[in-house]
C-alpha cells in the first residue's frame, strides 16, 4: 500500500504497479551482476515503473522514465510520505 498525504489526512492508494515474476534470488545475482541489463530488461518486460522483491529487503518500487523521476523529486514533498523505508538506503547517504 501507498499513502498519499492530502491536506493533512492520508489517502491509501492500493494498486500496485507490476509486480516482476523472476525468483527473488535470480534477481538479486542479475542485479549484482548485471545491473544495467537487469533494469533495461525489467523495464522492457514490466515498464517504466514496476515493483521488485528482493530477498532480505521490503519490496521495492523501481522507476526508469528519467521524466517521472524528475517530476517525484521536484513534488511538494507533502504529497509523500517521507522517512519509511528510508533506512535501506542510509548507510549510503550518512
Amino acid at each position: 500500500m501507498i499513502g498519499l498525504k492530502k491536506n493533512s489526512s492520508t489517502q491509501s492508494v492500493t494498486k500496485l504497479p507490476n509486480r516482476t515474476r523472476e525468483p527473488g534470488l535470480l534477481q538479486t545475482i542479475w542485479a549484482v551482476v548485471r545491473p544495467l541489463d537487469y533494469l533495461e530488461t525489467m523495464q522492457e518486460r514490466y515498464g517504466d515503473i514496476f515493483l521488485t522483491e528482493i530477498p532480505g529487503f521490503r519490496p521495492q518500487v523501481m522507476i526508469s522514465n528519467p521524466q517521472a523521476i524528475q517530476e517525484i523529486f521536484t513534488a511538494d514533498s507533502k504529497l509523500f510520505e517521507s522517512g519509511s523505508g528510508s533506512e535501506i538506503i542510509q548507510p549510503l547517504l550518512g
